[in-house]
């Protein structure tokens, strides 16, 4: 089942599977839920990859694609908000150090993380 915290579905509600690319660059939906969005917007989409990782995907999507989306309960988008930083440092995980603008630091960033 899946759970809710601060307004935000978790797994079977936004995890599912890209049916459709629409001409207007929104993607046709199928949710594990079975619940379905005919026009997801592709700000709102990150792919998976074959491991469970998720990635900014370039281009578009296909279908069969497995994709997770920022939906909430409401079943509105929830734009992804990104801040500026530099990457001080690699760790022998394949992660990286990030030191941000504002001057707090974060440890472990993976890769499909940064931009």
């Amino acid at each position: 089942a899946a759970s809710t915290e601060a307004g935000y579905h978790h797994h079977r509600s936004n995890t599912g599977w890209v049916e459709k690319a629409n001409p207007d660059g929104t993607y046709t939906v199928k949710f594990d839920n079975s619940e379905w969005d005919a026009h997801v917007p592709a700000w709102a989409v990150r792919a998976v990859d074959s491991h469970g990782d998720r990635f900014v995907h370039t281009g578009m999507l296909s279908p069969g694609q497995r994709i997770y989306t920022s939906r909430k309960k409401n079943k509105q988008y929830k734009r992804m908000s990104f801040a500026i930083g530099t990457v001080v440092g690699k760790h022998s995980d394949d992660t990286f150090t990030v030191q941000y603008a504002s001057g707090s630091t974060d440890e472990h960033v993976p890769v499909w993380e940064l931009r």
